[in-house]
């Protein structure tokens, strides 16, 4: 961890230098930080979105006794898929930086932010102390470098490669039996994690069991397929931000990239897609980055801002990208 931090303060302390609008970028997210912030109506928007999101979850499900299979399951694997994936999103997220919930007393917020993290994480097999609680962070602090065990590398998929792996995620299973974090060294060093196990078992057979008794088969078969769909939506989520040229860029600050285009609030929800802005002050709630990303545009000078914002044909040049990807793993 040492070797970590002192690398990453060089890498910073390299961009900051070289990038002279860096430090009023950082100071305009303070503006928007979660300790400003009411507890409460945080709070209460948050856990509310939260209650939505299982409550549709619940819907879904009860769909399946009423719903032909054939319609079914491709309908709710991919709804299923939307939930999982925004659950991710709002609850994990921003539990990783103690802003799903938010409170005076710092100490209590972290432990009520982390068990909620777990609480969604561990169903579907998510180590979220190593994983999130610590790997987000590194993330963070080394973002595609070997040791990031979210997105080294070898999981920044785009053109060809990305395309291969959203087929093979296609293939019923292969997502839950077969993939283990891709190719990353970081995850393969986690130790055996047995709570999240007996979690996981526990939520299957707790959900097959209330469906194959009140409601129908359908069901589970439906959200194990829909843990596939949020892998994949993940895949393509991670080449927009971090994809193409942003692999081989030697400056800490623009190795992400936020993106713009239609429906992106339905496959990107709760803002993910504003990850340039995330980077650069990971302290703003997720309801905040577009109010920060329109302060940003009065900051950044237009040839920085068009390394870091992408929009509709930019992001999809990024997504079909093989050269950076290619040229970035010679290295």
């Amino acid at each position: 961890m040492n070797t970590i931090r002192s690398y990453t303060g060089n890498a910073r302390r390299q961009g900051y230098a070289r990038l002279p609008w860096l430090p009023a970028a950082v100071k305009a997210g303070n503006r928007f930080h979660y300790r400003r912030k009411n507890p409460w109506k945080h709070n209460l928007l948050n856990l509310s979105l939260l209650a939505l999101l299982l409550l549709t979850g619940g819907g879904v499900l009860v769909l399946s006794k009423i719903v032909p299979a054939a319609v079914y399951l491709p309908l709710a694997s991919l709804a299923s898929g939307l939930l999982i994936f925004a659950l991710l999103i709002l609850v994990v997220h921003e539990s990783t930086h103690t802003m799903f919930i938010i409170m005076r007393d710092g100490n209590l917020a972290k432990k009520l932010n982390r068990s909620l993290g777990r609480l969604i994480c561990y169903p579907l097999g998510i180590d979220y102390k190593h994983h999130w609680q610590i790997g987000h962070i590194t993330h963070h602090i080394d973002a595609l470098e070997a040791h990031d065990p979210q997105n080294c590398p070898n999981t920044v998929l785009t053109g060809r490669a990305l395309f291969k792996a959203l087929l093979l995620d296609l293939i019923p299973g292969y997502a839950h039996l077969f993939r283990k974090y891709d190719d990353c060294d970081g995850p393969k060093q986690y130790p055996a994690n047995y709570p999240m196990v007996m979690v996981q078992v526990a939520f299957w057979a707790l959900l097959i069991w209330i469906s194959l008794e009140y409601l129908n088969w359908t069901g589970p078969l439906a959200v194990f397929f829909g843990a596939q769909v949020t892998l994949m939506i993940n895949r393509i989520k991670i080449a927009m931000e971090h994809g193409g040229p942003m692999l081989i860029r030697d400056n800490h600050w623009l190795k992400s990239a936020s993106s713009f285009f239609p429906l992106r609030q339905l496959f990107m929800p709760f803002n993910i897609s504003l990850h340039f802005e995330h980077h650069v002050n990971f302290n703003v709630p997720w309801y905040d980055l577009k109010q920060y990303h329109d302060l940003l545009l009065g900051i950044i000078p237009s040839k920085d801002q068009a390394k870091v914002f992408h929009k509709n044909s930019e992001v999809l040049a990024v997504i079909f990208s093989d050269d950076a990807r290619r040229e970035a793993l010679n290295h």
